[in-house]
């Protein structure tokens, strides 16, 4: 009867143990979870924020081109007048 008794105790003491365990690991898994989403958030933030500045840089890319292209065409509406008047000038 007392080998029963003790091995009662040693199976209480053992289930106790495991529930520990147990829990100590889904407090863990929670910690590591909760770290993983503010992690994530971070990323997503970060991500959200540099394809905002990637958008913004190819927007002023495609504005200077743009100015530069009606630049250039201004330069050659200008030496087309200027040739035209040579022309006619030549011709007169």
């Amino acid at each position: 009867m007392t080998g029963e008794i003790g091995e009662a105790k040693k199976q209480g003491r053992n289930k106790q143990e495991r529930a520990k365990i147990n829990a100590n690991t889904a407090v863990l898994e929670t910690e590591r979870k909760s770290e993983k989403a503010a992690a994530d958030s971070r990323l997503k933030t970060k991500e959200i924020r540099v394809e905002k500045e990637l958008q913004l840089e190819r927007i002023m890319a495609q504005r200077i081109a743009e100015q530069r292209d009606m630049e250039l065409q201004k330069i050659v509406e200008q030496k087309r007048a200027e040739m035209e008047l040579e022309r006619l000038r030549t011709n007169t």
